[in-house]
């Protein structure tokens, strides 16, 4: 977690790893039951899947935050595994691949807004959630890409 974050900006940088690993598994437990929910839902009703950007866009999400998830568990330990890469790669590849699954994600919800409504005001309601939901992305990722940046460059100096 950030430590701009208002919930995190108090807490040493330990307890931040740790509410990250919390949050992240439990992101990840509900990512699974979510996709399980829906194939079970299309297989059961022998419907088409993966017809639409949003589902198309979700699975990648989904297979991103596999990915992110044991990227993460190196990360972690990225000091002991030090032999073989150094640590700061580790980080760089980790904010990497996890920044990208979360644009992802977003963009996934927002071709998910196309499958939820179907009414007249809509042209009011989805540009503004579009709207909020861009800038509270730009807001969570404006840590870690600065955060990235800084890494990149110390591993060229």
């Amino acid at each position: 977690m950030s430590d701009n974050n208002f919930l995190s900006m108090t807490s040493k940088q330990s307890e931040r790893v740790i509410s990250h690993w919390m949050l992240q598994v439990f992101g990840l437990i509900l990512i699974i039951v979510g996709h399980s929910c829906v194939f079970v839902y299309k297989y059961q009703g022998n419907l088409p899947r993966f017809q639409t950007v949003h589902s198309r866009v979700g699975l990648a999400t989904f297979i991103y935050s596999l990915i992110t998830g044991f990227q993460g568990i190196f990360t972690r330990y990225s000091y002991q595994l030090r032999k073989f890469v150094k640590p700061l790669i580790q980080k760089i590849f980790h904010s990497l691949v996890g920044n990208f699954t979360y644009i992802l994600a977003v963009v996934s919800i927002i071709y998910g807004f196309d499958q939820m409504w179907s009414r007249d005001y809509d042209v009011i309601v989805k540009p503004i959630l579009i709207t909020l939901l861009s800038i509270s992305t730009a807001y969570v990722l404006y840590k870690s890409l600065f955060t990235m940046a800084l890494r990149i460059k110390q591993l060229f100096e």
